[in-house]
Formats: structure tokens, sequence, C-alpha cells
């Protein structure tokens, strides 16, 4: 039997709803963490409204039929399908004028995302997570190929769905952007930042997906390589890279290396780039003009960023631009102990850097700036003992989100605790994080 179908008067007095969110929920503290962030970020009750599926028990709908079923209960504008281990760091506001600016770009848009690849495989990510705080792509919105599926922005009334005939959890977002191009419609990264706690993993299901994604669309159209944020699929006939990519991924799946993400052609290409380096070309590896004596197990990519000039760039940077000469520095962590000479550069030469591991012996008397890049002390002393940052009036922190997420902490959550505590985040570049204590 057909639903009655309501009167005039009820569908006038109905609030709208602008955004519907739809989650898969394994683990409820973190979807209430999600829900409560996005809410606070002005994603209230009163615009917008929250769909999940409750797969805490048992996984009773994938990522295919599962969203299928909450897109088509969902009564808002845009349908947002989001992770449940997301945290919102920008503001409802700030989506509501990045889809407006998008239609008037491109009104034929269906679908977006904080992550995809377009058609010659560049990413484009907006996003802070482990591996990265404050990640972004030049200009505001890029036309992709796929996307990733920690945060996809539906047109409802572009009426899309994913595909019927695909299940598991994976590469969904590359295919709802495929269902898109296949009725004339276009699909964006766009600028909108995020938390993202939770970090990828492959594994044979994985594989399963990708190999059932490939076989379905294979059909449609001409040769096609497309690169997602995970990996690459291959429609049509199969590029040989493409097919030793997929090769080697099945493989470490196999054999249970499901977090190996570093290839080893890559760290042979960059050892032998390192031994060129050093041995026959003759170079030392050199920081503020200083050459470095590093073990020999130090880590390719410090190399790298050193060879490049790029090591603490951004940190060294900010010291240069938001340090006073009347300022004592307290420096923590061993680690940044290389910024010393840009510390007394920035200070005029009236202060030496005073080099500790705990803020709560031995500090200046009078105002003082930190620069840091233990995230997790920092959040310790802003929560338990602001008395100790008192007179603190610049941070100058060198911010890893995995440091921070490894402890079950968040970068949301630090920030939110340094506001509360007087300080603002005036400025970023990188890892580089510059907050100060407003007047």
């Amino acid at each position: 039997m057909m639903p009655p179908l309501q009167d005039s008067a009820s569908l006038l007095t109905r609030r709208p709803i602008d955004y519907s969110f739809c989650s898969l929920v394994t683990k409820p503290a973190l979807y209430q963490a999600m829900v409560q962030s996005f809410a606070a970020a002005g994603f209230d009750a009163e615009s917008c409204e929250f769909i999940h599926v409750d797969n805490t028990l048992a996984s009773v709908a994938d990522g295919y039929s599962g969203l299928n079923q909450m897109i088509a209960k969902a009564e808002g504008r845009y349908v947002i399908l989001a992770h449940q281990d997301l945290l919102a760091i920008e503001t409802k506001a700030k989506l509501d004028s990045v889809l407006v600016r998008l239609t008037q770009v491109d009104p034929a848009w269906a679908v977006a995302g904080n992550a995809g690849c377009d058609a010659l495989g560049r990413q484009y990510t907006r996003i802070t997570d482990r591996h990265g705080f404050d990640v972004k792509f030049p200009g505001d919105a890029a036309r992709v190929m796929s996307l990733d599926e920690n945060f996809i922005i539906l047109r409802k009334d572009a009426a899309l769905g994913f595909s019927e005939d695909l299940r598991g959890f994976h590469l969904y977002g590359t295919d709802i952007v495929f269902q898109a191009h296949l009725r004339g419609r276009s699909a964006y990264a766009v600028d909108f930042h995020l938390e993202h706690l939770g970090a990828g993993q492959i594994d044979q299901s994985f594989v399963t997906c990708m190999q059932a994604f490939q076989r379905k669309y294979r059909q449609f159209g001409p040769r096609l390589q497309v690169k997602t944020p995970s990996t690459r699929v291959s429609l049509g006939a199969r590029s040989f890279g493409t097919w030793l990519w997929q090769r080697k991924l099945a493989r470490r799946v196999a054999r249970g290396e499901t977090a190996a993400w570093s290839h080893k052609l890559k760290r042979l290409t960059a050892a032998l780039a390192d031994l060129w380096y050093r041995r026959v070309l003759r170079k030392a590896y050199r920081l503020d003009g200083l050459a470095l004596d590093l073990p020999a197990d130090a880590p390719l990519a410090l190399r790298k960023a050193l060879r490049r000039g790029r090591h603490l760039q951004g940190e060294a940077a900010m010291i240069a631009k938001h340090l006073r000469p009347d300022l004592a520095v307290v420096l923590q962590g061993s680690a940044l102990s290389l910024l010393q000479g840009h510390i007394r550069r920035a200070t005029g030469g009236n202060h030496d850097p005073i080099l500790q591991q705990s803020l709560e012996a031995n500090m200046p008397k009078g105002g003082f700036a930190l620069v840091t890049a233990q995230a997790n002390l920092l959040y310790d002393l802003l929560q338990d003992r602001p008395d100790v940052l008192a007179p603190c009036s610049v941070i100058i922190l060198s911010l890893h989100p995995a440091d921070l997420h490894d402890s079950g902490r968040s970068v949301s959550g630090f920030l939110a605790s340094a506001r509360h505590n007087g300080f603002a985040v005036v400025e970023t570049d990188g890892a580089a994080v510059v907050l100060r204590r407003a007047d």
C-alpha cells in the first residue's frame, strides 16, 4: 500500500534539511565524537540530519548497499557520506560557500569530496591525518576521476547511487564518480578541511574489491587507466605498469604485509641516490650552513629533505618571522636543536635558546617563546598545567598528527585546548604551526 500523500500545509511547515550525513558505524564512540564535532561546527539539528547503519555486532551492510539504503532515506539537499572517524575543522558556513562557488563554476557537478585524483593521476587532498597537518592543494576545486571514501558529498537532485553489482568497503568513491560521468555529470575535489583519525588498510578484501571493480567497468568505454587515492585501476586493456603494480600489491597482501606502503623499488632508488650524493658527488648534508654527520640508519626521507634544503624549512621561516629579540626562547625536543642558529638570528643574539625536556623546571623569568616538536607534552600542559604556559606569548610547534593519533588524541582537540587557554593559530607552513596568545 502506498503511503498517504502529505497535504500542502504540512509540506510548507516542514523544515528544510541542508545536509544528510550517512555513516557506517562499527565504533559508536568514534561516531558520537564525529556527530558532536560537526554539530559544534554549525551542522546542527535544525538544518542537518545524521543517519547511520549499525555494523557494530555484525556487518549488516557494506559500503555499496548500506550507503545506497541511507541515500534513499536522506532528505537533505546534499547527502554527505562520512567515515565515523572524521572530525570537523571548518564550519557549515564554509562548506555552504564552497558548494555555492562550485555550482557557479560547474552547474553540472554531482559529487565532490576532500580527496581525489584527476585524469592525469595528480592527487588533490585537503585534510589533516596521520600523514600530515593541514594538507592542501592549489585553488578551490579540481575536477577528478576518483574520490577517497572518507568524505563524499552528493547532490540529492542528481539522483546518484552506487553500483548494485559491487560489494565491499573499498573503491565506492571511484564508483560514484564513474556513475556521475555515465550520466553526463562531473566530480570534484574541493577545499573543505577535515581531520581523519583512521589509517587506510590494504588487505585481501581490498584486492577483491579492486578486481571486481575492474571486471565491471572494463565492459564500458575505451581503454583507461585511473589512479585513486589508494590504488590504480585499469579499464579496458591493462597497461604493463598497472598490471605490475597490482601484482606486487596482491603478493604483499598474500604475505600479510598490509601496512607496507613503501615499495622496495622506491627504497632502493632512494638508497642509490643517497650513495651517489655522498660518495660520487662527495657532498655533505647541510642545514643552516652546517655540515651534518648523519647516522647510517637515518631515515631516507630526512636525507632527501636535507639534500633539497627543505628539512625544517617551515619551522625556520616561522622562527624568523615570529620570534622577537626581547623574548627568551625555550627549545623543547632535541630534534629541533638544529634550529638554534635560526633562533639566535631571530632574537638578534640577545638570547641563547634554553634546551630542555621539561617545561616545569628552570623556566626563564618573565615572558618567553616556546619552540617544540612535542605536541603531546604541550597538550598535557594546556590541559593540566596552564599556569606553566601563562608567561608564554608565542608557540612555534612542529606538529605531526600521527603522534597525537597514536595517543588516542586529535589535532582538533589539541587546537581547541590551545584556544581555551588563549592561543590562536596565526600561521601554518607544512608541519610548522604558530600559536600566539591573544592580547
